[in-house]
């Protein structure tokens, strides 16, 4: 994992500076994060066999304990760094996708140019088969539906359609509808900014309804966004959102197949009910006050790593069934968390603050 990281940093350091630097890809910060991350992974390799040697050889119960818990910390750091590369793995196929569609426009029209002399070519001018003539008939709808590309727009992080944004429109959710107050109108602009950014993605990596999504990264304006239309992609298994003033995420408890949600520089007002939520969880320079409500959370792993204010986790750790791993935590500290957590089933919770 250490070797894929390493050739992967330089590659993502070069995407970084390639991409429109207003794409919700561009995120200079998380290569600092992976660069954090993978160093305290090799540092926790580094230390392995000694701790593997310390936990066999150790004379007490508290030392052995001890050794266990710095190796269950480190595969933590690890799992965490596997994270990363999924959420910038996303990136990736999102950026790379308006080249791929220019490509195949290019190979369309090279057909299209072609096909007359291959027509003549067989003597299929006067009778041409069913086959054939279906062939250059699909060949013209596919040329007609990705008309509405805009060619400038191929280089970019953007291609939007308005006939996909109406489908999909209708596909996440029901519109709503229009008000006179002006937090109503706030409200629908934020809906439709999600509404679109799920467009945009149908369309560029080429599917035909918002339900069939498997990934969605969007970013989102500092105003309230509500997430319930997320709940209808039921097929998502990795969600990336930036930004944004989230009211509440009980909405995505409903997302079955999500294995990865990851939020980046957003406010959450409220966590709600994540009872049912089972993927890996990923908060990083996320501001809350509601931070205490992730010890009801049943996910499989929960990172909190620089939020805004680290004393807002105060909450957290005191409460009974959540071992808060923490900067600086020593291995006899660590030993005695661990210990009561696992006596009470509880949770553990990675972050890079300090003791709160």
């Amino acid at each position: 994992m250490l070797t894929l990281t390493n050739e992967y940093l330089p590659r993502y350091r070069a995407f970084l500076a390639r991409i429109d630097k207003h794409s919700s890809c561009y995120q200079p910060k998380r290569l600092e994060q992976f660069q954090q991350t993978r160093d305290e992974v090799q540092d926790y390799l580094n230390q392995l066999q000694g701790l593997i040697s310390s936990q066999n050889q150790a004379q007490g119960q508290g030392e052995a304990y001890a050794a266990l818990m710095a190796i269950n910390i480190g595969q933590s750091r690890a799992a965490v760094l596997v994270n990363l590369l999924e959420t910038s793995k996303l990136c990736f196929v999102i950026q790379a996708m308006p080249e791929v569609a220019q490509d195949i426009l290019r190979l369309e029209g090279l057909m299209a140019e072609g096909l007359p002399e291959m027509l003549e070519a067989a003597n299929l001018s006067a009778s041409e088969p069913e086959g054939l003539a279906h062939s250059e008939s699909s060949l013209n709808d596919i040329s007609a539906a990705e008309s509405s590309i805009d060619a400038s727009d191929l280089n970019g992080t953007v291609i939007e359609s308005a006939d996909a944004s109406r489908t999909d429109y209708n596909a996440a959710g029901p519109a709503t509808s229009g008000s006179t107050s002006a937090n109503s109108d706030k409200l629908n602009q934020q809906d439709e900014a999600l509404d679109a950014c799920i467009a945009q993605q149908v369309s560029q990596l080429g599917l035909t309804s918002a339900q069939t999504l498997t990934v969605l990264s969007c970013r989102l304006s500092s105003t309230s966004v509500s997430l319930k239309r997320l709940s209808k992609l039921s097929n998502l298994e990795l969600l990336s959102l930036q930004g944004g003033v989230l009211a509440d995420l009980s909405a995505l408890a409903s997302l079955n197949h999500l294995s990865m949600l990851s939020i980046e520089q957003s406010q959450i007002i409220s966590f709600g009910d994540l009872k049912s939520l089972k993927s890996n969880l990923s908060f990083s320079e996320v501001d809350s006050q509601d931070w205490q409500a992730l010890a009801d959370a049943q996910a499989e792993s929960i990172a909190i790593m620089s939020p805004t204010r680290c004393e807002a986790l105060k909450p957290l750790a005191n409460q009974p069934n959540v071992a808060l791993l923490y900067k600086g935590l020593s291995p006899q500290a660590m030993a005695d968390l661990m210990q009561r957590q696992a006596s009470m089933q509880g949770l553990t919770i990675m972050t890079d603050c300090p003791a709160p």
